[in-house]
């Protein structure tokens, strides 16, 4: 039985041990909290009966302090030009343009780039429509300059990936990755100035998560309002 000696599980019982088995106490700390904390005499099994018994014991798991913990790429607060799905050579040099004359009037230094920066239309495997002619990479890139040249007048960039630059990887069997194309601004200027992330995802401080989803829906909003849900922030979804 899941019971003390004159001891009753009631909803606050059951929430401490709920919180303090999330928390990746073991059984015996736990003992040793609960004798103190409801001044009654608690026992391994009657622990482990309590968590079995209210079904704490099919998600809560002791947390591994040597588990290794994937940090994702956070920036801190700040003014940042924020853009997505630029998809050059398809790009437009109007809203280029507009960016660059907002980030002048405010003296923003800093771009973040949302994802499919570039198209990568040359290893798409998508089939080709009548009369439709795939680019090669060499006219990738050369009808991509503007848009290329844009980014070298920010200080710093960050360029997350997205499902095109996704492209790469999945037509090389990931031997080539996105960020070995992009460099080619030069070695000095790509160590310098840019900073490519392998995630679709980039933390602004405490409040607010960038990200380039994989899949989308046909409801507006929708994939946003999920985000926000799952991970407690301001969502910026493209």
């Amino acid at each position: 039985m899941a019971y003390t000696f004159g001891f009753k599980w009631g909803e606050e019982a059951k929430e401490r041990l709920k919180m303090l088995s999330i928390a990746g106490l073991t059984t015996p700390e736990i003992v040793e909290k609960f004798s103190t904390e409801f001044n009654q005499k608690f026992t391994p099994s009657m622990i482990d009966q309590a968590k079995y018994r209210y079904r704490f014991s099919k998600y809560l798991l002791p947390i591994d302090k040597d588990i290794k913990i994937y940090k994702e790429l956070t920036l801190p607060d700040d003014n940042y030009m924020i853009s997505c799905d630029e998809h050059a050579p398809y790009h437009s040099e109007l809203w280029i343009n507009r960016k660059l004359a907002i980030a002048d009037k405010f003296k923003i230094t800093k771009n973040i780039q949302i994802g499919d920066t570039l198209d990568f239309d040359f290893i798409k495997k998508h089939p080709l429509l009548d009369g439709e002619k795939r680019k090669t990479l060499d006219e990738e890139f050369l009808e991509a300059a503007p848009s290329i040249k844009a980014l070298l007048y920010f200080k710093k960039n960050w360029l997350m990936r997205g499902n095109h630059e996704f492209r790469v990887s999945r037509y090389t069997n990931s031997l080539i990755q996105a960020k070995h194309l992009y460099k080619i601004f030069g070695e000095p200027k790509w160590n310098a100035d840019f900073i490519y992330s392998d995630y679709d995802k980039l933390n602004i401080g405490k409040k607010w998560l960038l990200l380039h989803p994989q899949s989308y829906s046909q409801v507006s909003t929708s994939v946003g309002k999920r985000m926000a849900e799952k991970f407690h922030r301001f969502i910026i979804n493209t």
